[in-house]
């Protein structure tokens, strides 16, 4: 499957996020030889890869009812999906998760910003369910190894980590100190290779976004 239909350089153009009056133009940003749409999802993979978590990037495009949809990580573990949103979900963006986890029955993950300390997950259930507040927790001393809706006892949790104790009593301990150090890293300014930049010129101004992927790419991505 070529994934290069569901996402056309235009729109990564125009990949500009509005809350309210506030603009935010992403800034692509190579990590491990990939480029990411921005530097948020690129500090995701810094975390899942440091902590052992398998993913893809963008592995597969879904048309949902009228609307295509690229989901940005799929936790192969887990075997579920994980979008890097800027801020807190807008409707749209959750009314899109639920279609995603319906129709692929599985759980859709939406992290609002960058790694932080205690943040919070969206999780969309494949009956379209909508929970919050779901965090990283450790699997007692094999690093990071679920996601769960309680810290201190966990009764919903999904693995996405290669671990084998299970989950037990987390007693409130999250991987904070992991998710502070990924949200904290400093990605070089021009992370994205000059010869994947493509300049756009919309609206009176120049936006560089990346080149568009091929099936290479994304099977580079886990």
């Amino acid at each position: 499957m070529n994934c290069d239909s569901w996402v056309s350089v235009g729109e990564a153009a125009a990949n500009i996020l509005k809350r309210g009056n506030m603009k935010i133009q992403s800034l692509p940003t190579e990590y491990e030889g990939i480029t990411y749409r921005s530097r948020t999802e690129a500090k995701w993979a810094l975390f899942f890869k440091e902590n052992s978590i398998p993913f893809a990037y963008e592995a597969e495009g879904f048309d949902l009812g009228g609307v295509k949809y690229l989901p940005d990580f799929f936790l192969t573990v887990g075997n579920c999906w994980f979008e890097v949103k800027p801020f807190d979900p807008t409707g749209r963006e959750i009314d899109k998760a639920k279609r995603l986890a319906v129709a692929t029955r599985r759980l859709v993950f939406i992290a609002p910003g960058a790694p932080r300390a205690k943040i919070g997950l969206h999780a969309v259930s494949p009956s379209g369910r909508v929970l919050k507040d779901w965090q990283f927790a450790y699997a007692h001393d094999q690093g990071v190894g679920y996601i769960c809706e309680n810290l201190w006892n966990a009764k919903l949790e999904v693995k996405i980590g290669k671990v084998s104790n299970p989950s037990g009593m987390y007693g409130g301990i999250g991987p904070d100190d992991e998710l502070e150090e990924a949200g904290r890293h400093h990605f070089p300014w021009s992370s994205t290779p000059a010869e994947e930049r493509v300049t756009s010129r919309r609206g009176g101004r120049t936006i560089i976004v990346p080149r568009r992927r091929t099936i290479g790419d994304l099977r580079r991505g886990g």
